[in-house]
């Protein structure tokens, strides 16, 4: 696969979809214990299925400018109220909540004050319990996993002619996701 141009449609790149998607659901289920409170992998997820979002948005939009790609998507994304949930006090919309978390995340290792990441539906309650009268944002993190999913496959499938890496950046124009099954295996096993 090394060296050759995929297209937005090909088998490979919607193996890496499927392989991201389920790496990020991984995170998004694995509790961790962090001062005396059990928080999911959040950050992992998101940092894991952001790739998805922006490697296709780049590709239609022929673009890197993180601040076109990431609302292309979201906007692309077919229900953002199964997943964000908003204080009465927050106007912040969910492009802007989006690309807040990844430029948090990848730029600072930190998201936003007033934003929460929460595992489900049901620990969202929770976080709004704790937070009430103040100004917040709360990501679903299992419903937004699901809704990129969705807005994935349909927007790879409704232009898979289009080139993967569309700027022709050497360094990226090939996805072998075998390769990163066999790294993850051999991780896995304390072989890397």
């Amino acid at each position: 696969m090394s060296g050759t141009k995929q297209k937005l449609g090909s088998e490979q790149v919607k193996k890496s979809i499927t392989h991201l998607v389920v790496e990020a659901r991984k995170c998004a289920a694995t509790e961790l214990e962090i001062s005396g409170v059990k928080r999911v992998l959040g950050f992992a997820a998101m940092l894991t299925i952001f790739p998805i979002m922006n490697s296709i948005s780049e590709a239609i939009r022929k673009t890197r400018r993180i601040e076109d790609i990431i609302p292309h998507f979201v906007k692309a994304m077919s229900n953002s109220s199964s997943w964000l949930i908003k204080s009465p006090s927050c106007s912040d919309t969910d492009k802007s909540v989006i690309l807040n978390i990844r430029n948090g995340l990848v730029h600072a290792m930190s998201l936003p004050p007033r934003i929460h990441l929460a595992k489900n539906s049901n620990d969202a309650k929770v976080i709004m319990n704790e937070n009430v009268g103040k100004n917040y944002c709360i990501i679903d993190i299992e419903q937004f996993l699901d809704d990129v999913e969705q807005t994935a496959i349909r927007l790879v499938n409704d232009n898979p002619e289009l080139n993967l890496d569309p700027m022709g950046t050497k360094n990226f124009s090939s996805i072998d996701v075998e390769n990163s099954f066999v790294i993850s295996t051999a991780a896995s096993k304390g072989n890397v």
